[in-house]
């Protein structure tokens, strides 16, 4: 169960906040699993956005062509270069193919070139292949190819970063039945699903493997619009390593809804050409950082692609460095709405914009006093005005931390600590 759980309407008795969508044109968008199975993909879904933040559907089946970045951002035009990296046997350097060589070996500013990026990271770039149980003419159970993706270690004892669909069985859903994780030295090994978070589209997967090479951890709130970035990845799971692409940050913050409904928040987007099978493949920064998880990339558009921002993974990646698993915190609140000034305005709410509540009964939020339709409008000093910004600012705290919560409601806003509980698992 979510620290927060998205409900349509309110429960019976909670006050009704009436919920004023504005519709505009989706941006179709892929996840980039490559799934196996040849199966025609569903057509795109309409997507909604809510007071500007862009929203696509996602479409994690289908197979686009190959599109190198090459969108301007922010009045700047940046062309992305997608090359192929391989491994030599001799010296394990990355192998650049000529079409992408002058633009790999440019400088990248403030840091290292494209080739030094990729060969600082590429050891802990992992491919991530998932199989389901199918019967073939016989009747017998036989272990059957279902997709794959990539992930990257970011610790020596065997835990991998990669996205939560990566390890999902596409037909029975939940995770896969089986997962192998090949290295870039190629010694391969059984995977195990520690955490999956599909909220975010994260998980984290372990093997039981000797001398591994974790990646360097960057800070992703500290990215700029405009910086350089390089996407690694088993893109279209070609044979002789992994994909390189490069290109910027082209925005921050944005934020994209999968068909499921799920909103994933908080992502960067760029021009780095991200295909199918670069999903959970890392986003790195000009000193071979991982700022991101790469997740989607768009069919119908040129530079358009997504990452995890990295520090939406940090809480999950430490607390099972540290505990073996991880543990979430839960503020116990059920979300009823989104606080728009029109809204507002309609419903006579005591706020123009935040988050409206329910109180789960003896929850964290309940024994603090949160009551019914209760608008929370800022974490720790934090201005919250959608589900996403409320979550990420729940965990940033550990269970058995406090968190500062402002209210608004009928007669005055008031300020809240609540004693954040563990998520059940």
């Amino acid at each position: 169960m979510h620290a927060l759980r998205m409900v349509q309407r309110a429960r019976h008795g909670a006050p009704r906040v009436a919920l004023l969508f504005l519709m505009v044109a989706a941006l179709p968008v892929l996840g980039c699993t490559v799934q196996m199975e040849g199966r025609r993909a569903s057509g795109p879904g309409a997507g909604s956005a809510q007071e500007g933040l862009a929203t696509a559907t996602t479409d994690r089946s289908r197979t686009p062509a190959t599109t190198p970045g090459g969108s301007a951002t922010e009045g700047t035009s940046v062309s992305g270069a997608s090359v192929t990296a391989g491994v030599t046997a001799a010296a394990g350097t990355p192998v650049v193919t000529s079409a992408g060589q002058a633009a790999a070996a440019a400088a990248l500013p403030n840091g290292l070139n494209a080739v030094q990026v990729v060969s600082a990271a590429r050891p802990s770039v992992v491919h991530i292949s998932t199989s389901v149980i199918r019967q073939d003419q016989f009747r017998r159970a036989v272990p059957v190819l279902a997709g794959t993706g990539t992930g990257v270690i970011f610790d020596a004892r065997g835990y991998i970063l990669t996205n939560s669909h990566v390890i999902q069985d596409p037909e029975r859903g939940g995770t896969a039945r089986a997962i192998r994780v090949t290295l870039a030295d190629d010694r391969s090994f059984d995977g195990s699903v520690i955490d999956d978070d599909p909220t975010n589209d994260l998980a984290i997967v372990k093997i039981d493997a000797p001398n591994l090479r974790p990646a360097k951890i960057g800070d992703s709130d500290r990215l700029q619009v405009g910086e350089p970035v390089v996407a690694i990845g088993h893109a279209l799971a070609l044979p002789g390593g992994p994909t390189v692409s490069t290109g910027v940050v082209s925005a921050l913050g944005r934020s994209i809804q999968e068909p499921n409904g799920v909103t994933l928040p908080n992502l960067v987007q760029t021009d780095a050409a991200i295909n199918p099978g670069n999903s959970g493949g890392p986003l790195l920064n000009a000193g071979a950082e991982v700022i991101g998880i790469n997740t989607a990339g768009s069919a119908q558009a040129q530079g358009i692609s997504f990452a995890v921002a990295i520090n939406v993974a940090r809480q999950a990646m430490e607390s099972v460095v540290q505990t073996g698993r991880v543990v979430r915190p839960v503020l116990g609140v059920q979300v009823l709405g989104e606080v728009t000034p029109a809204i507002a305005r309609a419903n006579g709410l005591a706020a123009e914009r935040g988050v409206a509540v329910s109180p789960t009964p003896g929850g964290p939020a309940a024994r603090a006093g949160m009551r019914e339709g209760d608008i929370i409008v800022a974490v720790e000093g934090q201005e919250v005005r959608t589900s996403p910004e409320l979550l990420a600012g729940i965990r940033k705290r550990r269970p058995g931390e406090t968190l500062r919560l402002r209210i608004a409601r009928p007669g005055g806003a008031v300020e809240i600590t609540a004693t954040l509980a563990e998520q059940p698992t």
